[in-house]
C-alpha cells in the first residue's frame, strides 16, 4: 500500500482554509482489504475510503482545515494508511506528510479613559485597557505611561487571542500640574510564534479647575500716635488660591492707589509686602483708620477675587495748664508770699 498526502496553498493566515490531498494506492499485486486511513490532524478518515482495493487501483480524496491562532508557525499533516493482503493476511502500512507555513499578524491594542475634570487635591482615575487583536498569543507586554511611569508589573506578560485586560490607577491633582493635564500612555508586545513586535498608544486628558483666592493682611506701627508722628503701615498681601493671579490692584482708602508698588502677577502661594509712613494731622481727629483693598484674576479661570484688611491708629492730643496763685494779693515790703502752682493734664493722653 501507498499513501501519499499534499496541503494547499503553502503559506496561510489564521482564519484560511487548507486543503488537503490524500490519494491510497495498492501497490501489490493482491487485493486489499481492511483499509485504515488516520490522520494526525484531521483524525480517522476510513470511513471515506473504501474498505478494499483491487492491485494498481488508487483512491483520493480532499478534506479541509480552517487555520486557527492556535497553530504555531506551520500546520505539519501526517496520515497513515494501513490493510491486509486479501490472500495472504499480511499487514502493510504507508506513511506520508505535508506542512502549510502559517502566517502569523501579532497586534495589540490598548485604549486609556481618565476623569474629564478635577480640582488641586481631587483625584484622577486612569482607566487603561490592553487588547490582544492579532491572530497569535502575546508575550513580553510592557505598558508605559507618561504621569504614572512604567506600569507593567500591572498587567500581565502575556495575552490571549481576543483577550483583554483592564486596570485602574489614580492621581492626586497638585498645583503644579499643567493645566489641562496631558496623559499618554504607551504598549509594546511580541508575538509568540513569530516573535514581532507590535505597539499602540492612547492619549487623554483631564481639566484642572482652579479656584481663586486672594489675601491681604495690613498693620499700624505704632498703634497709638500724636500730631506730627509718623505712622508705619504694612500691607502683605498672598495668593492663597491653586492658580496664578493677574491684574493685581492695591487701594487703600487713605494711602490711595499703591498698585505701582506691587507686582501685576503673583505666583500660587507667593507673598508680597511693602511698608508706607504717613505723619498724623492735626485734621485726624481722635483715630486714623485705614482699609486696604485688593483685586486680581486668576489667570486661568479668569474670576475675580477680591481681599480686604483694616487697622487703626489712635490719635493722642496731650495739654497742659498751670494755674498759679499768690497770697496775699497785696503785701508790704519785707512781708512774704505765697506762691501755689496747679498743673492739669487737660489732654487725652
Amino acid at each position: 500500500i501507498n499513501v501519499t498526502k499534499t496541503c494547499a496553498p503553502a503559506d496561510a493566515e489564521v482564519g484560511d482554509t487548507l486543503t488537503f490531498t490524500i490519494t491510497v494506492e495498492n501497490t501489490g499485486n493482491e487485493t486489499l482489504e481492511n483499509i485504515e486511513v488516520d490522520d494526525s490532524l484531521l483524525g480517522d478518515l476510513s470511513g471515506s475510503f473504501a474498505n478494499t482495493l483491487a492491485p494498481g487501483a488508487s483512491e483520493s480524496h480532499e478534506f479541509t482545515y480552517e487555520v486557527t491562532s492556535a497553530d504555531a508557525l506551520q500546520v505539519t499533516n501526517n496520515v497513515t494508511a494501513s490493510a491486509d493482503g486479501v490472500v495472504s493476511g499480511a499487514h502493510v502500512s504507508d506513511t506520508a506528510s505535508c506542512s502549510s507555513n502559517v502566517i502569523h499578524t501579532p497586534k495589540i491594542t490598548v485604549t486609556k479613559s481618565c476623569t474629564p475634570e478635577a480640582g488641586i487635591g481631587d483625584t484622577i482615575t486612569y482607566t487603561i485597557t490592553i487588547k490582544n487583536e492579532g491572530d497569535e498569543p502575546l508575550e513580553n507586554i510592557t505598558v508605559d505611561d507618561s504621569l504614572l511611569g512604567d506600569l507593567s508589573g500591572s498587567f500581565a506578560d502575556t495575552l490571549a487571542v481576543g483577550a483583554s485586560e483592564t486596570k485602574e490607577f489614580t492621581h492626586t491633582v497638585t498645583a503644579q500640574d499643567p493645566d489641562p493635564l496631558p496623559n499618554h500612555v504607551d504598549v509594546e508586545a511580541f508575538g509568540t510564534y513569530s516573535e514581532a513586535k507590535t505597539t499602540d498608544a492612547d492619549d487623554c486628558e483631564s481639566d484642572v479647575l482652579h479656584v481663586p483666592a486672594i489675601g491681604v493682611t495690613k498693620s499700624c506701627l505704632p498703634e497709638t500716635a500724636g500730631v506730627g508722628d509718623t505712622v508705619t503701615y504694612s500691607i502683605e498681601i498672598e495668593n492663597k488660591g491653586n492658580e496664578p493671579l493677574e491684574n493685581i490692584t492695591v487701594d487703600d482708602s487713605l494711602l490711595g492707589d499703591l498698585s505701582a508698588m506691587f507686582a501685576d502677577t503673583l505666583g500660587v502661594g507667593a507673598k508680597e509686602s511693602h511698608e508706607v509712613t504717613r505723619t498724623i494731622l492735626e485734621t485726624d481727629g481722635n483715630a486714623v483708620t485705614n482699609t486696604v483693598t485688593v483685586n486680581a484674576n486668576g489667570v486661568d479661570s479668569k474670576t475675580a477675587v477680591e481681599g480686604t484688611s483694616s487697622c487703626a491708629t489712635t490719635v493722642v492730643h496731650p495739654a497742659i495748664e498751670i494755674v498759679k496763685t499768690a497770697n496775699p494779693t497785696l503785701i508790704t515790703e519785707s512781708g512774704t508770699v505765697t506762691f501755689t502752682y496747679v498743673v492739669t493734664n487737660i489732654g487725652d493722653t
